[in-house]
């Protein structure tokens, strides 16, 4: 099974985007709240070497591998490229008025 992993705080803007983000793709995830504890906080980020949350990973638990992806910015990035890599229209995914999305 591969799937993504959100770790980040339920007060943050940044991780809903992320959750409504791969919702939104029909992609498999995870959210670890991890912010109401600063000393969680504080391990993952010296885990991943990121300063923010949300921190997100994308996990394959069969290859028993975890590529670190960042933040939400580096989200889109990777989700992009990923479209990208398998031929898909972005324009169509992502920019049509139909689907009331701009």
């Amino acid at each position: 099974m591969k799937y993504y992993q959100i770790c980040g705080a339920s007060w943050c803007g940044f991780c809903d985007q992320a959750i409504a983000l791969l919702k939104k793709r029909g992609e498999f995830f995870i959210f670890c709240d991890i912010g109401c504890s600063n000393q969680l906080v504080k391990e993952f980020k010296e885990k991943y070497n990121y300063p923010t949350i949300p921190l997100i990973s994308f996990k394959d638990l069969k290859a028993e591998t975890e590529e670190f992806i960042g933040g939400f910015t580096s989200l889109e990035e990777h989700l992009h490229r990923l479209d990208y890599e398998q031929g898909s229209d972005l324009r169509e995914k992502y920019c049509t008025k139909d689907k009331g999305v701009v």
